[in-house]
């Protein structure tokens, strides 16, 4: 019986060697090594190849191995030696390995390194490899105009080839989430793939998700449109992404808002310029009176559409080679075509702009007579309302807000706003939508900021029979299946589950960059609750509300965080409904805020109503001409209110001091009441301070 006990441990111990390569025997192994060691995971046993996947440290420093869903087994390569001991077993550069998650000990000649294996599930994996070995280049490029060739290959979370082939190009994309450290891309193949079952494109999409810790926001929000009829919802797959070896995190893969087929399916007014008119390509852009547009002598027979139209604020609007700005201050940008002819852009603003004046109509008509019915598929704005009231969208209706409008040849020539996008900023991932309570959202709110106007929901909902239209769909399509709404957060977290801790093994969790301080949501699955709560609670206000159309009721108060005393309150409406200072966010004036120098000039000019556009000479080395602040505070010294003796300072604290200062030499310049010297010139400010300040100075203006 002791030689068979025997027999079976030493089998046991032959069977764990064989565990990587063939069981080769440990003496004939040569364990010298030639520099520091570095772990590749690969596909293929031939000599590593670009797909490899390499160890890397986590966001601890801790040596880690990231494998794909299915890569049970891989073979191993090494950097710096030709075999090595994987706790305590030999193991040979090519050996077929079925290494375990968990902490391992890698030994070779007087190197030694604790390492850890993680693996995904239930995800496809994205791997790709650039001509260059590095992503570098792409993410130092702000405007995303660099742009890298490459391989790629997409398996299932089988492990199953899903593509594999040559990579056009990947570059960068997005606005605000491109300044994080997750980075999102776009990249393009020759040929048009139908990935995991999606519409076939050359163009994909890889969202970071960076700015919200459940890395469900977006998935979540695309399943609602979709079952909600909304058209050209995006189709998605979570999945993992390497670079050059290199784990980047959970993604999602996603379509482009584009015009194609099987992606927003209009009139391709673009190929039609480019057919009409083949030198556009080489055509330049101009910009005057609030149009930008392509200079060119296209003339396509027929400029009625298709048009895929965006919402955006006024900065990110300049950056773009075309599109308008309404009569009442929307920010529209045309995003195809992309090469759209003065001729074009004028055709498509008058027919906003038109649409925009009925919409504000008191009866719903503008001059022309007519009704903003017939300008509008009513049906698609009121979902998109829904979605956004659902969502407390932090941009809703303002941008990443999308319409298009097809050709009258082909269609009604109506506007239909669709499809959605962008959630990473939703449900209590703001300062405002986590503290929001069962009020309306961005239906009231002042959307249009330069014009002070209220957003186009809000127009809308001044007319009766939108409300009455409102109430009907919500409950014709977003009732019943929002009761189900746990079933779908949850079936999205698990399947993203060990991704996600993956993701947030290389991206610290505590440095996610959300506006709101998730104070106690120090876990993804916490972050996970509180986007559930919200969710769930804003369906709940919504199936209350939405009942009648008589019964509504879009009034509420400017801000839901005033102080207690009355005096400073008054104060904070006082200056809000001038005009003078506005909100931090929706509902969110930030009393207890520290006011910073460089709001000062801003909130003086609007006091007295200067138009500062004229105004660019500062003097300031340390303010850029691309600031907020920069025009405002060059009339500032140009009226010798602000000295330009040294650095301004512009997140230095306002004190009482400073304050006093300010305000007395513009009392002086423009002759109103000085203030009162203060008894602490070293006492800071903030904006509740701030607003009294104002009212006591130009109270009587």
């Amino acid at each position: 019986m002791k030689k068979l006990i025997s027999l079976l441990c030493l089998l046991v111990c032959v069977l764990m060697l064989a565990s990587c390569g063939g069981g080769t025997s440990e003496y004939e192994y040569n364990y010298d090594c030639w520099g520091e060691i570095t772990l590749w995971a690969d596909f293929t046993d031939e000599e590593r190849t670009s797909r490899a996947i390499c160890w890397q440290e986590d966001k601890d420093g801790a040596l880690t191995l990231f494998l794909p869903s299915g890569m049970n087994e891989f073979y191993i390569w090494f950097d710096g030696a030709d075999a090595v001991k994987i706790d305590g077993a030999g193991v040979h550069a090519g050996d077929l390995c079925a290494i375990e998650d968990g902490a391992h000990t890698l030994t070779a000649g007087e190197y030694s390194y604790d390492f850890n294996v993680m693996r995904s599930s239930d995800l496809p994996a994205v791997i790709i490899t650039t001509e260059s070995g590095s992503l570098d280049a792409v993410n130092q490029s702000a405007d995303h105009s660099v742009r890298e060739a490459g391989e790629i290959y997409i398996r299932s979370h089988r492990g199953e080839t899903e593509f594999v082939g040559e990579m056009s190009e990947i570059r960068g994309r997005g606005n605000s989430s491109w300044n994080y450290e997750k980075k999102p891309y776009q990249f393009k193949l020759p040929d048009k793939p139908s990935l995991f079952g999606m519409e076939q494109s050359r163009t994909w999409l890889l969202l970071a998700q960076h700015n919200d810790p459940s890395l469900i926001r977006n998935g979540v929000y695309f399943e609602i449109a979709e079952r909600a009829g909304i058209p050209f919802t995006c189709d998605y797959k979570p999945c993992d992404v390497w670079a050059n070896g290199l784990y980047l995190g959970s993604y999602l893969l996603c379509e482009k808002i584009d015009v194609a087929d099987g992606r927003v399916e209009i009139t391709d007014l673009e190929k039609a310029n480019e057919e009409a008119y083949p030198a556009i390509v080489n055509a330049e852009f101009k910009s005057e009176n609030g149009m930008r547009w392509c200079e060119s002598s296209a003339r396509p027979s027929d400029i009625t559409g298709g048009y895929l139209l965006e919402t955006d604020y006024a900065a990110r609007w300049a950056d773009e080679d075309c599109g308008f700005v309404t009569d009442r201050g929307m920010y529209v940008v045309i995003k195809s075509p992309a090469n759209a002819t003065y001729d074009q852009v004028k055709y498509i603003r008058d027919l906003v702009c038109d649409m925009e004046n009925a919409l504000y109509a008191e009866d719903g008509k503008n001059a022309k007579g007519k009704h903003y019915t017939e300008y509008i598929e009513t049906e698609s704005l009121a979902a998109m309302q829904i979605i956004d009231e659902l969502s407390l969208r932090l941009d809703a209706g303002l941008s990443s807000f999308y319409f298009y409008k097809d050709s009258d040849r082909s269609s009604n020539g109506k506007f239909t706003f669709a499809p959605v996008w962008d959630f990473d900023f939703s449900n209590g991932n703001t300062v405002s939508s986590a503290t929001c309570p069962d009020s309306w959202w961005w239906t009231t709110g002042i959307a249009i900021t330069e014009t002070r106007t209220p957003g186009w929901y809000a127009a809308a909902c001044a007319h009766k029979d939108y409300r009455e239209l409102l109430c009907e769909v919500y409950n014709d399509r977003f009732a019943d299946m929002l009761g189900g709404i746990d079933d779908m957060l949850a079936g999205l977290a698990d399947r993203t589950a060990a991704s996600a801790k993956m993701n947030f093994t290389v991206w610290d969790l505590a440095k996610v960059p959300v506006a709101y301080s998730y104070e106690g949501c120090d876990s993804r699955e916490a972050a996970i609750t509180l986007f559930a709560d919200s969710l769930k609670a804003r369906a709940d206000m919504l199936s209350k509300k939405l009942t009648e159309a008589d019964t509504l009721d879009f009034t509420q108060p400017a801000f839901y965080d005033l102080p207690e005393d009355e005096a400073v309150s008054e104060a904070i409406l006082y200056v809000y409904d001038k005009g003078w200072m506005s909100g931090t966010e929706l509902y969110t004036f930030s009393p207890e805020m520290p006011l910073y120098r460089m709001m000062l000039p801003v909130i003086l000019s609007n006091v007295l109503e200067v138009d500062c556009s004229e105004y660019s000479d500062h003097g300031f080395e340390d303010v850029n001409d691309g600031e907020w602040y920069a025009d405002e505070l060059a009339w500032c010294v140009a009226e010798g209110i602000i000295k330009n003796d040294g650095p301004f300072g512009a997140w230095e604290q306002v004190d009482e001091g400073y304050l006093y200062s300010f305000l007395s030499l513009a009392a002086e310049r423009f002759g109103f009441e000085a203030p009162e010297s203060p008894d602490d010139p070293s006492t800071p400010i903030d904006r509740a301070d701030t607003a009294l300040r104002f009212c006591l100075s130009f109270g009587n203006k």
